[in-house]
C-alpha cells in the first residue's frame, strides 16, 4: 500500500472515530437532559427513542470500520501479533 493509500485510510478511520466521539457527546448531553434517576415514563420513551436512533449511527460507523479493516487486511498490511 502506498503512502497516499495509507494516509487516506488513516483519514477515513479518523473520521469514524470522530463520529464515535460525537455520539459519546450526544449520549452525555441526552443523559444530562434526562436524569435516569428521575425520568418519567413519558421521558423514558423519548430517551429510549434517542438511544435507538444513536444505535443506528453506531452501527453505520461500525460497518464503515469493518469495510476499511477488510480492505486493509486484504492488501496484506495487517499482521496480527
Amino acid at each position: 500500500m502506498s503512502k497516499i493509500d495509507n494516509f487516506s485510510t488513516m483519514l477515513r478511520l479518523r473520521a469514524i472515530y470522530k463520529r464515535l466521539s460525537q455520539l459519546t457527546w450526544t449520549v452525555k448531553t441526552i443523559e444530562d437532559k434526562y436524569s435516569i434517576e428521575t425520568v418519567t415514563s413519558e421521558k423514558t420513551e423519548t430517551l429510549l427513542k434517542n438511544y435507538l436512533e444513536l444505535g443506528s449511527d453506531l452501527e453505520e460507523a461500525f460497518k464503515d470500520w469493518q469495510k476499511i479493516y477488510k480492505e486493509y487486511k486484504k492488501n496484506g498490511n495487517y499482521k496480527s501479533s
